[in-house]
């Protein structure tokens, strides 16, 4: 695991217990992490680029570099499923503290990184994406709930 991954399980240990407010610290550490690893895999994917265009100038073809640059792109997508994992569960970490407009958002940014940069859909037997699919549809009625019983 890269330490965005061990700071995501270390989060949601805290979670777990009940320590919501180091839990959102954690996960939001997580992110920080896991954005600067992509940050560096792209950096890299693009001098591979760079690299590849100077090749075809030149006639040359590496498979070193073809096998280099698919194994960027697989961890690239491994850091995105981080992230979406980690917005997935700050959003758990806003509805437990009753802000359910800031946890609808959080999931739904993860959905969207699994969605489009993942390429991980809905009713795909994928557990990550329906979980958060579920957790949406769960903080809106929760949400609901709430405001029902504010007006009373």
């Amino acid at each position: 695991k890269n330490k965005a991954e061990q700071l995501n399980a270390t989060a949601t240990e805290l979670l777990s217990k009940g320590r919501n407010e180091e839990a959102l610290d954690t996960y939001r550490h997580a992110m920080h992490c896991a954005r600067e690893d992509m940050m560096r895999v792209k950096r890299m994917i693009k001098r591979i680029q760079e690299h590849e265009q100077r090749s075809r100038d030149d006639n040359i073809k590496n498979k070193e570099v073809e096998t280099l640059r698919q194994k960027l792109n697989s961890n690239l997508l491994a850091i995105a499923s981080t992230i979406a994992d980690i917005l997935n569960n700050i959003g758990v970490v806003y509805e437990m503290d009753g802000d359910y407009d800031a946890a609808i958002s959080s999931c739904l940014g993860a959905l969207d990184v699994y969605k489009n940069t993942c390429n991980r859909h809905e009713n795909t037997n994928d557990p990550d994406v329906d979980r958060t699919s579920k957790n949406i549809k769960q903080m809106k009625i929760a949400q609901g709930t709430s405001e029902k019983r504010k007006r009373l």
